[in-house]
Protein backbone atom coordinates (compact mmCIF):
# COMPACT_ATOMS: atom_id res chain seq x y z
CA UNK A 1 0.00 0.00 0.00
CA UNK A 2 1.77 3.49 -0.74
CA UNK A 3 0.80 6.78 -0.23
CA UNK A 4 1.96 10.10 -2.17
CA UNK A 5 1.51 13.73 -1.20
CA UNK A 6 1.23 15.91 1.89
CA UNK A 7 -1.51 15.99 4.02
CA UNK A 8 -4.39 19.05 5.35
CA UNK A 9 -5.06 19.55 8.78
CA UNK A 10 -8.11 21.05 10.56
CA UNK A 11 -10.89 20.34 7.80
CA UNK A 12 -13.44 17.15 7.57
CA UNK A 13 -11.16 14.63 5.98
CA UNK A 14 -13.75 12.74 3.42
CA UNK A 15 -11.87 8.79 2.02
CA UNK A 16 -12.86 9.14 -1.36
CA UNK A 17 -12.59 5.24 -2.86
CA UNK A 18 -13.23 4.54 -6.48
CA UNK A 19 -11.57 2.14 -8.98
CA UNK A 20 -9.23 4.49 -10.53
CA UNK A 21 -8.41 8.16 -11.48
CA UNK A 22 -8.04 8.11 -15.08
CA UNK A 23 -10.44 10.27 -17.80
CA UNK A 24 -13.74 8.49 -16.88
CA UNK A 25 -17.18 10.04 -15.89
CA UNK A 26 -16.42 9.44 -12.55
CA UNK A 27 -13.25 11.20 -12.60
CA UNK A 28 -14.64 14.20 -13.93
CA UNK A 29 -16.82 14.37 -11.10
CA UNK A 30 -14.58 14.37 -8.17
CA UNK A 31 -12.69 16.94 -9.71
CA UNK A 32 -15.43 18.75 -10.11
CA UNK A 33 -16.18 18.31 -6.64
CA UNK A 34 -12.29 18.84 -5.75
CA UNK A 35 -12.55 22.50 -7.20
CA UNK A 36 -14.75 23.28 -4.41
CA UNK A 37 -14.04 20.85 -1.28
CA UNK A 38 -11.23 23.29 0.19
CA UNK A 39 -13.31 26.01 -0.05
CA UNK A 40 -16.01 24.37 2.38
CA UNK A 41 -13.57 23.15 5.19
CA UNK A 42 -13.03 19.97 3.64
CA UNK A 43 -10.73 17.77 2.26
CA UNK A 44 -9.97 14.51 0.33
CA UNK A 45 -7.87 11.35 0.91
CA UNK A 46 -7.96 8.89 -2.02
CA UNK A 47 -7.80 4.91 -2.41
CA UNK A 48 -7.93 3.45 -5.76
CA UNK A 49 -6.75 0.05 -7.79
CA UNK A 50 -4.34 1.17 -9.52
CA UNK A 51 -2.09 4.55 -9.89
CA UNK A 52 -1.52 6.95 -12.67
CA UNK A 53 -4.05 8.41 -14.90
CA UNK A 54 -5.05 11.87 -15.87
CA UNK A 55 -7.11 12.89 -12.61
CA UNK A 56 -4.23 11.16 -10.66
CA UNK A 57 -1.60 13.43 -12.01
CA UNK A 58 -4.08 16.37 -11.64
CA UNK A 59 -4.48 15.18 -7.65
CA UNK A 60 -0.93 14.34 -6.84
CA UNK A 61 -0.17 17.78 -8.18
CA UNK A 62 -2.58 19.55 -5.90
CA UNK A 63 -0.80 17.28 -2.75
CA UNK A 64 -3.54 15.14 -2.00
CA UNK A 65 -2.57 11.71 -0.15
CA UNK A 66 -3.48 8.86 -2.77
CA UNK A 67 -3.69 5.39 -1.22
CA UNK A 68 -3.27 2.20 -4.02
CA UNK A 69 -5.12 -0.73 -2.60
CA UNK A 70 -5.63 -4.03 -3.97
CA UNK A 71 -9.08 -5.75 -4.70
CA UNK A 72 -10.94 -8.09 -2.83
CA UNK A 73 -10.26 -10.72 -5.47
CA UNK A 74 -6.57 -10.96 -5.28
CA UNK A 75 -6.22 -10.10 -1.03
CA UNK A 76 -9.12 -11.79 0.00
CA UNK A 77 -11.98 -10.06 2.42
CA UNK A 78 -10.14 -10.03 5.61
CA UNK A 79 -6.94 -8.54 4.16
CA UNK A 80 -9.11 -5.95 2.44
CA UNK A 81 -10.71 -4.75 4.82
CA UNK A 82 -7.34 -4.39 6.75
CA UNK A 83 -6.43 -1.54 4.17
CA UNK A 84 -9.30 0.33 4.33
CA UNK A 85 -9.25 0.37 8.41
CA UNK A 86 -5.62 1.15 8.56
CA UNK A 87 -6.17 4.26 5.58
CA UNK A 88 -9.09 5.70 8.23
CA UNK A 89 -6.85 5.18 11.32
CA UNK A 90 -4.04 7.13 9.56
CA UNK A 91 -5.85 9.71 8.26
CA UNK A 92 -8.34 9.86 10.91
CA UNK A 93 -11.12 10.01 8.03
CA UNK A 94 -14.35 12.19 8.95
CA UNK A 95 -16.77 10.51 6.04
CA UNK A 96 -16.22 7.54 3.95
CA UNK A 97 -17.17 8.04 0.00
CA UNK A 98 -17.01 5.00 -2.07
CA UNK A 99 -17.69 4.58 -6.20
CA UNK A 100 -16.12 1.38 -6.37
CA UNK A 101 -17.87 -1.90 -7.74
CA UNK A 102 -19.51 -5.02 -6.68
CA UNK A 103 -18.27 -5.22 -3.00
CA UNK A 104 -18.16 -1.33 -2.32
CA UNK A 105 -20.28 -2.65 0.68
CA UNK A 106 -17.26 -3.88 2.24
CA UNK A 107 -15.50 -0.49 2.22
CA UNK A 108 -18.61 1.01 4.47
CA UNK A 109 -18.17 -2.36 6.74
CA UNK A 110 -14.79 -1.49 6.93
CA UNK A 111 -15.94 2.30 7.88
CA UNK A 112 -18.32 1.12 10.82
CA UNK A 113 -16.00 -0.89 12.20
CA UNK A 114 -13.62 2.12 12.66
CA UNK A 115 -16.64 4.26 13.87
CA UNK A 116 -16.97 6.69 10.68
CA UNK A 117 -20.02 7.67 11.35
CA UNK A 118 -20.84 8.83 7.54
CA UNK A 119 -20.47 6.54 4.96
CA UNK A 120 -21.81 7.21 1.46
CA UNK A 121 -22.13 4.66 -1.37
CA UNK A 122 -22.65 5.97 -4.50
CA UNK A 123 -23.94 4.72 -7.57
CA UNK A 124 -23.04 4.79 -11.01
CA UNK A 125 -23.55 1.37 -12.92
CA UNK A 126 -26.50 -0.51 -13.67
CA UNK A 127 -24.39 -3.58 -14.29
CA UNK A 128 -21.91 -5.28 -11.61
CA UNK A 129 -19.20 -7.30 -13.44
CA UNK A 130 -21.07 -11.06 -12.41
CA UNK A 131 -21.15 -14.31 -13.14
CA UNK A 132 -22.98 -15.33 -16.47
CA UNK A 133 -25.55 -17.74 -14.47
CA UNK A 134 -28.49 -15.62 -14.27
CA UNK A 135 -29.38 -17.29 -10.82
CA UNK A 136 -25.83 -17.08 -9.29
CA UNK A 137 -26.45 -13.17 -10.60
CA UNK A 138 -29.42 -12.60 -9.56
CA UNK A 139 -28.64 -14.13 -5.74
CA UNK A 140 -25.55 -12.23 -5.65
CA UNK A 141 -27.28 -8.84 -6.59
CA UNK A 142 -29.76 -9.07 -4.58
CA UNK A 143 -27.53 -9.79 -1.79
CA UNK A 144 -25.31 -6.79 -2.79
CA UNK A 145 -28.35 -4.64 -2.47
CA UNK A 146 -29.23 -5.67 1.38
CA UNK A 147 -25.66 -5.48 2.20
CA UNK A 148 -25.37 -1.83 0.21
CA UNK A 149 -28.15 -0.87 2.29
CA UNK A 150 -26.72 -1.93 5.33
CA UNK A 151 -23.50 -0.54 5.88
CA UNK A 152 -24.27 2.58 4.51
CA UNK A 153 -25.72 6.01 5.79
CA UNK A 154 -26.68 7.45 2.84
CA UNK A 155 -26.77 5.77 -0.53
CA UNK A 156 -26.67 8.09 -3.93
CA UNK A 157 -27.22 7.20 -7.42
CA UNK A 158 -26.38 9.40 -10.63
CA UNK A 159 -29.62 8.30 -12.19
CA UNK A 160 -32.71 6.37 -11.40
CA UNK A 161 -31.21 2.79 -13.48
CA UNK A 162 -28.19 2.69 -11.21
CA UNK A 163 -29.70 3.40 -8.20
CA UNK A 164 -32.68 0.96 -8.52
CA UNK A 165 -29.83 -1.83 -9.66
CA UNK A 166 -27.36 -1.21 -7.03
CA UNK A 167 -29.93 -0.41 -4.17
CA UNK A 168 -33.11 -2.30 -5.21
CA UNK A 169 -36.26 -1.28 -2.90
CA UNK A 170 -34.05 0.88 -0.26
CA UNK A 171 -34.19 4.51 -0.22
CA UNK A 172 -31.74 6.70 -1.99
CA UNK A 173 -30.72 10.39 -3.23
CA UNK A 174 -30.67 10.94 -7.03
CA UNK A 175 -27.76 13.40 -6.91
CA UNK A 176 -27.06 14.24 -11.05
CA UNK A 177 -23.41 14.39 -12.54
CA UNK A 178 -23.19 18.38 -13.23
CA UNK A 179 -21.33 19.40 -16.64
CA UNK A 180 -19.96 23.27 -16.99
CA UNK A 181 -22.26 23.63 -19.35
CA UNK A 182 -20.70 27.20 -20.70
CA UNK A 183 -17.62 25.43 -22.21
CA UNK A 184 -19.81 22.87 -24.21
CA UNK A 185 -22.19 25.59 -25.85
CA UNK A 186 -21.70 25.22 -30.00
CA UNK A 187 -19.13 26.68 -31.37
CA UNK A 188 -18.71 26.84 -35.45
CA UNK A 189 -15.33 28.02 -35.20
CA UNK A 190 -14.03 24.87 -33.40
CA UNK A 191 -16.24 22.54 -35.95
CA UNK A 192 -14.80 24.58 -38.93
CA UNK A 193 -11.14 24.65 -37.20
CA UNK A 194 -11.29 20.37 -36.83
CA UNK A 195 -12.61 19.74 -39.51
CA UNK A 196 -10.27 21.48 -41.69
CA UNK A 197 -7.75 20.02 -39.78
CA UNK A 198 -8.46 16.21 -41.37
CA UNK A 199 -9.77 17.86 -44.59
CA UNK A 200 -13.47 16.53 -44.25
CA UNK A 201 -15.51 18.50 -46.57
CA UNK A 202 -18.57 20.90 -45.80
CA UNK A 203 -20.86 17.84 -47.19
CA UNK A 204 -19.10 15.23 -45.51
CA UNK A 205 -21.39 13.68 -42.58
CA UNK A 206 -18.98 12.79 -39.73
CA UNK A 207 -19.62 10.19 -37.16
CA UNK A 208 -18.84 10.83 -33.55
CA UNK A 209 -17.74 8.04 -30.89
CA UNK A 210 -16.21 9.24 -27.45
CA UNK A 211 -15.40 6.82 -24.45
CA UNK A 212 -13.53 3.78 -23.39
CA UNK A 213 -13.34 1.69 -25.72
CA UNK A 214 -14.03 -1.26 -24.42
CA UNK A 215 -16.95 -4.38 -24.78
CA UNK A 216 -19.31 -1.94 -22.24
CA UNK A 217 -19.44 0.75 -25.14
CA UNK A 218 -20.10 -1.59 -28.11
CA UNK A 219 -17.36 -0.47 -30.22
CA UNK A 220 -17.41 -2.72 -32.77
CA UNK A 221 -21.05 -2.18 -33.40
CA UNK A 222 -20.77 1.60 -33.81
CA UNK A 223 -18.22 0.34 -36.56
CA UNK A 224 -20.94 -1.53 -37.66
CA UNK A 225 -23.58 1.42 -38.25
CA UNK A 226 -20.68 3.26 -39.82
CA UNK A 227 -20.03 0.77 -42.46
CA UNK A 228 -23.63 1.00 -43.61
CA UNK A 229 -24.01 4.23 -43.45
CA UNK A 230 -20.60 4.68 -45.52
CA UNK A 231 -22.75 2.90 -48.52
CA UNK A 232 -24.88 5.45 -48.74
CA UNK A 233 -22.65 9.12 -47.95
CA UNK A 234 -19.97 10.60 -47.70
CA UNK A 235 -18.57 9.60 -44.78
CA UNK A 236 -15.90 9.74 -41.67
CA UNK A 237 -15.51 8.64 -38.13
CA UNK A 238 -13.89 10.27 -35.05
CA UNK A 239 -13.14 8.00 -32.55
CA UNK A 240 -12.17 9.79 -29.13
CA UNK A 241 -10.40 7.81 -26.77
CA UNK A 242 -8.49 4.75 -25.11
CA UNK A 243 -9.06 1.27 -24.13
CA UNK A 244 -8.51 -2.31 -24.53
CA UNK A 245 -10.48 -2.61 -27.75
CA UNK A 246 -8.42 -0.33 -29.71
CA UNK A 247 -6.49 -2.63 -31.46
CA UNK A 248 -9.48 -4.85 -32.54
CA UNK A 249 -11.68 -1.52 -33.63
CA UNK A 250 -8.29 -1.04 -36.06
CA UNK A 251 -8.03 -4.21 -37.33
CA UNK A 252 -12.05 -4.73 -37.91
CA UNK A 253 -11.78 -1.18 -39.81
CA UNK A 254 -9.47 -2.93 -42.15
CA UNK A 255 -10.65 -5.95 -42.49
CA UNK A 256 -14.38 -4.56 -43.70
CA UNK A 257 -12.75 -1.76 -45.77
CA UNK A 258 -13.64 1.17 -43.98
CA UNK A 259 -11.97 4.56 -44.71
CA UNK A 260 -11.90 7.93 -42.96
CA UNK A 261 -11.82 6.54 -39.51
CA UNK A 262 -9.70 8.19 -36.94
CA UNK A 263 -8.64 7.37 -34.13
CA UNK A 264 -7.42 10.48 -31.84
CA UNK A 265 -6.90 8.67 -28.85
CA UNK A 266 -7.42 10.65 -25.39
CA UNK A 267 -8.35 14.61 -25.41
CA UNK A 268 -9.06 17.35 -22.65
CA UNK A 269 -10.43 19.32 -24.98
CA UNK A 270 -13.51 17.10 -25.55
CA UNK A 271 -15.88 20.23 -25.93
CA UNK A 272 -14.34 20.85 -29.29
CA UNK A 273 -14.49 17.06 -30.71
CA UNK A 274 -18.70 17.06 -30.47
CA UNK A 275 -18.79 20.36 -32.18
CA UNK A 276 -16.90 18.80 -35.18
CA UNK A 277 -19.23 16.15 -35.61
CA UNK A 278 -23.36 16.06 -37.46
CA UNK A 279 -24.32 12.46 -35.50
CA UNK A 280 -23.17 10.80 -31.84
CA UNK A 281 -23.15 7.40 -31.37
CA UNK A 282 -24.20 5.87 -28.10
CA UNK A 283 -24.55 1.92 -28.34
CA UNK A 284 -23.97 1.00 -25.25
CA UNK A 285 -24.45 -2.51 -23.51
CA UNK A 286 -24.99 -0.78 -20.39
CA UNK A 287 -24.71 2.31 -18.53
CA UNK A 288 -25.11 4.17 -14.87
CA UNK A 289 -26.13 7.06 -17.13
CA UNK A 290 -23.70 8.31 -20.03
CA UNK A 291 -22.72 11.64 -19.54
CA UNK A 292 -20.83 12.02 -22.98
CA UNK A 293 -25.09 11.88 -24.48
CA UNK A 294 -25.84 14.72 -22.15
CA UNK A 295 -22.51 16.77 -23.42
CA UNK A 296 -23.25 15.71 -26.75
CA UNK A 297 -26.58 17.11 -26.23
CA UNK A 298 -25.55 20.59 -24.73
CA UNK A 299 -23.41 21.16 -28.14
CA UNK A 300 -26.15 20.83 -30.31
CA UNK A 301 -25.69 17.46 -31.50
CA UNK A 302 -27.77 14.53 -32.56
CA UNK A 303 -27.63 11.56 -30.06
CA UNK A 304 -28.20 7.84 -30.83
CA UNK A 305 -28.48 5.67 -27.57
CA UNK A 306 -29.08 1.65 -27.24
CA UNK A 307 -32.21 0.52 -25.03
CA UNK A 308 -29.63 -0.40 -22.03
CA UNK A 309 -28.51 3.64 -21.50
CA UNK A 310 -30.87 5.41 -19.14
CA UNK A 311 -33.84 7.00 -19.80
CA UNK A 312 -32.38 10.04 -17.66
CA UNK A 313 -30.17 11.03 -20.70
CA UNK A 314 -33.38 11.91 -22.74
CA UNK A 315 -33.34 15.41 -21.71
CA UNK A 316 -33.86 16.83 -25.40
CA UNK A 317 -35.53 16.00 -28.90
CA UNK A 318 -31.54 14.99 -29.77
CA UNK A 319 -32.07 11.36 -28.18
CA UNK A 320 -33.12 8.63 -30.32
CA UNK A 321 -33.04 5.21 -28.43
CA UNK A 322 -32.93 2.09 -31.23
CA UNK A 323 -32.73 -1.35 -30.01
CA UNK A 324 -29.95 -3.60 -29.76
CA UNK A 325 -31.91 -6.28 -31.49
CA UNK A 326 -31.82 -4.09 -34.61
CA UNK A 327 -28.83 -4.57 -37.39
CA UNK A 328 -27.01 -1.54 -38.21
CA UNK A 329 -28.62 -1.19 -41.22
CA UNK A 330 -31.47 -0.64 -39.63
CA UNK A 331 -29.86 2.00 -36.63
CA UNK A 332 -27.84 3.56 -40.43
CA UNK A 333 -31.32 4.04 -41.85
CA UNK A 334 -32.93 5.97 -39.04
CA UNK A 335 -29.59 7.90 -38.98
CA UNK A 336 -30.19 9.15 -42.57
CA UNK A 337 -33.91 9.88 -42.02
CA UNK A 338 -33.06 12.04 -39.40
CA UNK A 339 -30.49 13.73 -40.74
CA UNK A 340 -32.82 15.00 -43.77
CA UNK A 341 -35.01 16.69 -41.03
CA UNK A 342 -32.22 18.53 -39.28
CA UNK A 343 -32.65 22.13 -38.92
CA UNK A 344 -29.66 24.84 -38.14
CA UNK A 345 -27.49 23.16 -35.24
CA UNK A 346 -27.94 25.19 -31.60
CA UNK A 347 -27.05 24.47 -28.33
CA UNK A 348 -29.35 23.14 -25.91
CA UNK A 349 -27.93 25.00 -22.59
CA UNK A 350 -30.95 26.49 -20.97
CA UNK A 351 -32.76 23.03 -21.22
CA UNK A 352 -29.48 20.99 -20.01
CA UNK A 353 -29.58 23.91 -16.72
CA UNK A 354 -33.27 23.60 -16.48
CA UNK A 355 -32.91 19.72 -16.54
CA UNK A 356 -30.53 20.23 -13.51
CA UNK A 357 -27.22 19.47 -15.29
CA UNK A 358 -25.55 22.99 -14.50
CA UNK A 359 -21.99 22.13 -12.05
CA UNK A 360 -22.18 24.68 -10.08
CA UNK A 361 -25.77 23.36 -8.73
CA UNK A 362 -24.75 19.59 -8.60
CA UNK A 363 -21.32 20.97 -6.99
CA UNK A 364 -23.10 22.60 -4.55
CA UNK A 365 -25.30 20.08 -3.57
CA UNK A 366 -22.53 17.76 -2.84
CA UNK A 367 -21.13 20.07 -0.46
CA UNK A 368 -24.08 20.62 1.35
CA UNK A 369 -24.65 16.86 1.57
CA UNK A 370 -21.12 16.11 3.22
CA UNK A 371 -21.87 19.18 5.65
CA UNK A 372 -25.56 17.72 6.54
CA UNK A 373 -24.58 14.30 7.19
CA UNK A 374 -21.34 15.58 9.24
CA UNK A 375 -22.56 17.92 11.24
CA UNK A 376 -25.78 15.87 11.72
CA UNK A 377 -24.81 13.21 13.23
CA UNK A 378 -22.20 15.07 16.13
Amino acid sequence: MNVNGTGMMGMIKILQILPALGSGGIEKLILQWESQIKQNDMTYVFAVYAKGGVAYDKLIDKGYHIYEIKQVKSVGIRQYLKQIRTIIREEKIDIVHSNAGTLTWLAMLAAKKENVSVRILHAHTNQYNMPQNKYVRKTLTCMARCLNSRYSTLRLACSGEAGKYCFGKHPYTLLKNGIELEKFKYSKTDRDNIRNQFGFTNDQFVIGFIGRLAEQKNPIFALEIYKELQKEKNTAMLIVGEGPMEMQMKEWSRENGLSNVYFVGRKEDIPRWYNAMDVFLFPSLYEGLGIVAIEAQVTGLPVYISEFVPEDVMLTDLVHEISLQKPAAFWAKQILQDNNKLVERKSKTSALRESGYDKKETVAQMMAIYKKEFYGTK
